[in-house]
């Protein structure tokens, strides 16, 4: 199965919530999975043949009803693949974190290169900085 029909599968919220409760129960009705979320059993209908498109879930048949569970090596597929999607970000992310690193740090070194250098304080304090030059009595 292509990696698209799994992000798309996984990408709703009430479909990821499908998915959990079929992974919790091990086995369940689109009727029962109706009665555990706040949208309808078309809905829940719809979101687990999304989910078995993608691999997800399989269906079979017990009577006249249809029940669903997890195919656990497609799930294990799709865990592995989000891994490496999240080494790949952190790869991407650490990257970002160094050149931003590197760019601050040269910003700072080159404002303290064009700093002006601070006045050395005059010993004798601060009237004797207005004192006026041409006084020879002060």
């Amino acid at each position: 199965m292509p990696d698209d029909d799994l992000w798309s599968a996984i990408a709703d919220p009430s479909r990821r919530r499908v998915l959990d409760l079929v992974v919790e129960r091990g086995e369940a009705s689109a009727s029962w999975l109706a009665g555990q979320v706040p949208f309808t059993r078309q809905a829940v209908a719809k979101h687990l043949t999304v989910l078995e498109e993608a691999g997800l879930v399989v269906r079979r048949k017990q009577g006249r009803e249809v029940l669903y569970r997890v195919d656990a090596a497609r799930l294990d597929e799709a865990s592995q693949a989000l891994a490496q999607v999240a080494q790949r970000w952190d790869r991407r992310l650490a990257a970002i974190k160094r050149l931003a690193e590197a760019a601050h740090a040269a910003a700072l070194a080159d404002a303290a290169r064009t700093e002006p250098v601070a006045a050395i304080p005059d010993p004798q304090g601060a009237d004797h900085d207005h004192a006026d030059p041409t006084d020879r009595h002060a």
